[in-house]
């Protein structure tokens, strides 16, 4: 039997779920990879400087991510409700979209429970603004460093929860074609 022609409001949500999540873990994945290794380039670079940076780096992020990390969850959770209201046992992949989903969102406890923390010191460091009359001391300078260097070490691994929804998401692909086919 050949596979449909047609996208149905389930094939669409999956796509924006999986494209919003694709982008969201190369955002997410670059902050690190691109702008943490850029912050910790030069080993004698002004503290102020490396701060002034991170926020930027900051900012762009906190209006780049959250909204794919919702368009994701909000679209995998929209698949969930489709698929269990179905017929033709949807109870299965309304499962799969309910975690994909599920793994996408869990991107927010884990953020507020161990990534805060370090955005938080450094933010606050930065708006100390060290190069105004702050006494720079190379303790100041190290701790800093291994702040961004934390940050970025959390940055990868929240780069896996949209990158495991996304995964989740696209398996429920092949339970579709292979109820096409049968």
């Amino acid at each position: 039997m050949p596979l449909p022609l047609t996208m149905t409001t389930s094939d669409v949500l999956r796509f924006i779920s999986i494209l919003a999540s694709a982008i969201h873990t190369g955002s997410q994945f670059s902050l690190s990879f691109v702008s943490g290794a850029a912050l910790l380039a030069s080993p004698t670079a002004d503290e102020a400087t490396v701060l002034a940076q991170f926020r930027v780096i900051f900012r762009r992020g906190f209006v780049l991510c959250p909204p794919f990390a919702a368009i994701a969850t909000l679209a995998n959770l929209g698949n969930a409700f489709i698929s269990w209201r179905s017929n033709d046992d949807g109870a299965s992949m309304a499962l799969r979209f309910l975690l994909a989903g599920l793994c996408t969102a869990s991107l927010i406890p884990f953020t507020l429970l161990f990534v805060v923390c370090s955005e938080g010191l450094l933010l606050e460091k930065a708006a100390e603004r060290l190069g105004e009359g702050k006494r720079k001391t190379p303790s100041s300078a190290a701790r800093t460093r291994d702040l961004i260097k934390e940050w970025a070490r959390l940055n990868y691994l929240r780069t896996l929860f949209p990158l495991i929804g996304a995964l989740v998401s696209y398996s429920a692909r092949y339970e579709t074609i292979n109820k096409c086919r049968n």
